[in-house]
């Protein structure tokens, strides 16, 4: 609740557009098979971020660093699963 002109006003959590459409690009660079799931933890965090009290700013540069690192995220999808020795 934040006070305005004397009165308790519920502040709705808002999430950057611009942001969503970033982190939207990001999944779109991982494999298809894994897609879905970022493309919804992406979403979940974003929100999770503009509940908190996250401006558009602190929105976009989260979307920004995820986007940025979307390559590294998809070799690593790609790449075989290591498997431990067994002595």
């Amino acid at each position: 609740m934040e006070r305005v002109s004397g009165r308790a006003v519920q502040v709705r959590p808002r999430v950057a557009p611009l942001a969503a459409r970033l982190l939207t690009m990001a999944a779109r660079l991982l494999p298809e098979a894994d897609r879905a799931r970022y493309a919804e933890e992406f979403r979940g965090e974003l929100w999770e971020m503009a509940v908190a009290g996250a401006g558009r700013w602190g929105q976009l540069g989260c979307a920004a660093r995820v986007l940025a690192r979307a390559r590294e995220t998809r070799a690593a999808l790609r790449a075989p699963a290591r498997r431990r020795a067994v002595p």
